[in-house]
């Protein structure tokens, strides 16, 4: 199934309202993204501090929070958006131990994918926003284009005792989850190799 096509006189409009629906993060976070809620699936409808963050959010955020305010969801959902949206991107998110980055930060951007609708309505036009996945593992997600428009763009889940991690590539955005966790001596090399690769997009 494609878009509709777009005809020359609407083109004007139609990119407008684009821009307008990417623009409303809130917005389209909470019309595209789902959730689980018991044996069944919700829309991600934000709660007061995550539209806090959201709303408030800058190019660097250091956040200090109670549990269970839902802040790397909201996270998640944000760089999630933007690497579906932004072509050659690459998001890198550091979990404190291996089992956060394999049961808690991998699985929210899968199932975020996976519950992903193929496309949007935008001016009374199909819109297809849901890329192709070609790898999917505990650690990457890539995709590869978006309905045959090249967007080479992923996400890379790793943990901070991987020295490794986030080295060797430009990173365009990055979350980094539990630091006062992160193993002691090995902090500060992730961060230096984090802040080393880090790029507009």
């Amino acid at each position: 199934m494609g878009g509709k096509l777009i005809q020359p006189g609407n083109r004007a409009e139609l990119v407008a309202g684009l821009r307008k629906v990417l623009s409303d993060r809130i917005s389209l976070i909470q019309s595209v993204l789902s959730v689980p809620y018991g044996n069944k699936t919700v829309p991600l409808m934000l709660w007061p501090a995550q539209r806090e963050y959201l709303d408030n959010k800058s190019h660097a955020d250091i956040i200090l929070k109670s549990r269970q305010l839902g802040i790397t969801t909201a996270v998640c959902a944000d760089l999630f958006i933007d690497a579906i949206t932004i072509p050659h991107l690459t998001v890198l998110s550091i979990a404190h131990n291996d089992k956060a980055a394999e049961t808690v930060i991998m699985p929210k951007y899968q199932l975020f994918y996976a519950l992903l609708p193929d496309m949007i309505n935008v001016k009374g036009h199909e819109i297809w926003i849901k890329p192709k996945l070609d790898g999917d593992s505990r650690s990457l997600m890539y995709f590869s284009d978006l309905n045959g428009t090249l967007l080479e763009s992923r996400i890379r889940v790793g943990t901070a005792g991987s020295i490794g991690t986030g080295r060797g590539e430009a990173i365009h955005r990055f979350h980094g989850t539990e630091i006062a966790a992160w193993p002691e001596g090995t902090a500060a090399a992730a961060l230096a190799g984090v802040e080393g690769a880090m790029s507009s997009p």
